[in-house]
């Protein structure tokens, strides 16, 4: 089973983790955490810094986090409705009360 070693990089314990100590965390194939806990943890610490993987553990190689992957665009809520009925004209309240 692989792993890799992960450092509270916090002021703060993380589930026992002291700021400052490391832990050994089991991976799967891909080096993704086998605990949910410590997959949120770690997609969290993307955004505030708050774990680091050591570099002699780390799953990814120097050339990859060089040219990191292009962010997501920001989520939007356009798109169809899912009610509505393109074929039919929209009525207001007065049209439909009368």
């Amino acid at each position: 089973m692989k792993q890799v070693i992960v450092t509270n990089c916090s002021n703060v314990a993380i589930r026992g983790l002291a700021p400052g100590a490391s832990i050994p965390l089991a991976t799967d194939s891909s080096n993704v955490p086998l605990d949910a806990f410590w997959r949120r943890r770690l997609r969290d610490a993307a955004i505030d810094g708050s774990l680091r993987i050591e570099p002699d553990h780390a799953p990814e190689t120097a050339a990859s986090q060089a040219n990191p992957p292009a962010a997501p665009g920001p989520a939007t809520l356009e798109g169809p409705r899912v009610d509505a009925d393109p074929t039919s004209p929209k009525q207001s309240k007065k049209e439909k009360a009368s």
